[in-house]
């Protein structure tokens, strides 16, 4: 986690992680986890966002394990984000790594 001066001198919050296929925190600050349910996670962030913030999320694994999942920002708003990992067709749980960044 990093609070920085954007170019108005206001203060911008960067918050990055990995987290593993059953929910738990991996790596990073500023943020937990919880599982919701089958390849749904949801991110709460310590301090909120003044603003919808931007979320940028990958999975992360061995090549083997991950080659036929994705990943999508299902919900996102000022005090969290939830995050979906998939098959083609259907949730699937899988470790992923996440930025989000914005004005606070």
């Amino acid at each position: 986690m990093a609070i920085l001066k954007d170019a108005d001198g206001s203060d911008f919050q960067i918050i990055s992680g990995m987290v593993a296929p059953d929910g738990t925190v991996s790596k990073g600050a500023g943020f937990r986890t919880s599982k919701l349910k089958n390849g749904t996670y949801l991110i709460e962030f310590d301090r909120p966002f003044r603003d919808q913030p931007i979320p940028v999320a990958t999975i992360a694994g061995h090549e083997w394990t991950t080659l036929d999942k994705s990943i999508a920002v299902l919900m996102n708003d000022p005090n969290a984000v939830v995050v979906g990992t998939s098959t083609d067709n259907q949730p699937a749980d899988c470790g992923f790594t996440f930025m989000v960044s914005g004005a606070i």
